[in-house]
C-alpha cells in the first residue's frame, strides 16, 4: 500500500486489465437486455456433455508414438480411431438409456455425448502396423516410427559449462 515512505506503491491495486472492465461491464448489460438476467451458466453443462476432448497423453520413442486417450463409461464399440495424413482422429459416440417402472413411479433418463480429438503426429508413422487397445475406459495406441523417422532423431549430448 502506499505511504509516505514508499509512495511508488499504489494505494489500490487493480488488474492489469482495467482499460477493458467498462467494455466487460457493457458487454454483459448487453447479454442481461437481450436475454435477462438468467446467465449462460445452466447452458454450459449441456454444451460440455455435447461434445468433449478426452484427456490424452502422447509420448515418443526411438522407434515409436504412444498415445493414451481416456475415454470413461465407452465401450470399445463406440470409439472411431483413424489416421489422416499427419493427425490421429479419436472419435467416439456415447448413448445411454435407463428405464426404471415400478408399481408407484416411473423413471427413464437418456444421456448423450460425443468426444473428438485430433492430435497432430510428430514425424512418419508406419500406419499398417499401427495398434490399439481399449480396456477399463482407457484407449492406448500404438504407431511405430518408419526408417526414416528413426534415423532422423539425433540426441545431442550436453556439456556442462
Amino acid at each position: 500500500m502506499a505511504n509516505e515512505k514508499n509512495p511508488a506503491v499504489p494505494a489500490e491495486r487493480r488488474p492489469a486489465t482495467r482499460g477493458l472492465w467498462p467494455v466487460h461491464e457493457a458487454i454483459d448489460r448487453m447479454f442481461n437486455d437481450w436475454f435477462g438476467d438468467v446467465g449462460l451458466e445452466p447452458l454450459l453443462p449441456r454444451a460440455a456433455a455435447a461434445l468433449q476432448i478426452p484427456s490424452t497423453d502422447v509420448a515418443e520413442t526411438e522407434k515409436e508414438v504412444l498415445i493414451t486417450a481416456e475415454l470413461p463409461g465407452m465401450d470399445e464399440k463406440d470409439i472411431e480411431v483413424s489416421l489422416n495424413h499427419d493427425r490421429l482422429v479419436i472419435k467416439g459416440e456415447k448413448k445411454e438409456e435407463q428405464e426404471e417402472k415400478r408399481k408407484d413411479y416411473y423413471r427413464k433418463e437418456r444421456r448423450f455425448g460425443s468426444v473428438y480429438r485430433e492430435i497432430p503426429l510428430p514425424c512418419e508413422v508406419v500406419t499398417d502396423k499401427v495398434n490399439a487397445t481399449f480396456a477399463k475406459g482407457v484407449l492406448k495406441i500404438s504407431l511405430p516410427k518408419t526408417p526414416q523417422a528413426q534415423k532422423a532423431t539425433v540426441k545431442i549430448p550436453i556439456k556442462g559449462a
